[in-house]
């Protein structure tokens, strides 16, 4: 339920950002907001951003810009309040990202997900049988694409840096991303576990 929608009368204390609201808010909401960033940094590969350190700085930017004078204002008191902080926190999530010089790897669109799935809590276990055919390609990778696969998506690494590392332009960095992406996807399809696109 929208906090607003229960506590309407605490509209017009929140734009005018009233510190007892915003308090009360931020306690409402903070539980729902780390479940959300905890899952945009699985599906963007991000681990490193779930840190302790790194994630409560995070969090801390996300609620400074939700409860900023522009984003009060813009709130319109009928849309669910998470859902709105959620957006401002995939934005955030985004440009935190692009600020530690790693490519968002992932459409921004496709790291909306939904709150009320089950996949957001932290604990939730990953198919074993994916992890099985993940772990034997990975295992069956020509020396070249294992080195590309450690610096991008073990060290984390941009495609600039990546690319520094391993002596290869941007260009061949990528082709070399999308055999990585393509070898794995046809081992899916083989094992069953991934369905052709029609």
């Amino acid at each position: 339920m929208c906090f607003f929608a229960e506590n309407p009368e605490f509209l017009g204390a929140f734009r005018a950002g009233e510190r007892h609201v915003l308090d009360r808010l931020y306690r409402a909401e903070v539980r729902p907001v780390e479940r959300y960033v905890h899952s945009l940094c699985r599906a963007a590969g991000a681990r490193e951003l779930s840190q302790p350190g790194t994630f409560t700085d995070l969090l801390q930017e996300i609620f400074i810009r939700a409860f900023s004078p522009n984003a009060r204002q813009a709130y319109d008191g009928v849309r669910d309040y998470e859902r709105y902080l959620c957006a401002i926190a995939r934005n955030c999530f985004i440009d935190t990202l692009r600020t530690r010089g790693r490519e968002v790897l992932v459409a921004p669109e496709a790291l909306w997900l939904d709150l009320d799935e089950p996949s957001l809590e932290p604990e939730v276990p990953y198919d074993p049988r994916v992890r099985g055919v993940l772990s034997a390609y990975l295992d069956g990778l020509a020396p070249p694409l294992e080195r590309v696969y450690r610096q991008r998506f073990v060290l984390g690494r941009s495609q600039d840096e990546a690319g520094a590392a391993l002596g290869l332009s941007r260009r061949q960095l990528r082709t070399a991303e999308q055999r990585l992406r393509g070898g794995l996807r046809r081992a899916l399809l083989l094992a069953g576990l991934l369905r052709e696109e029609v």
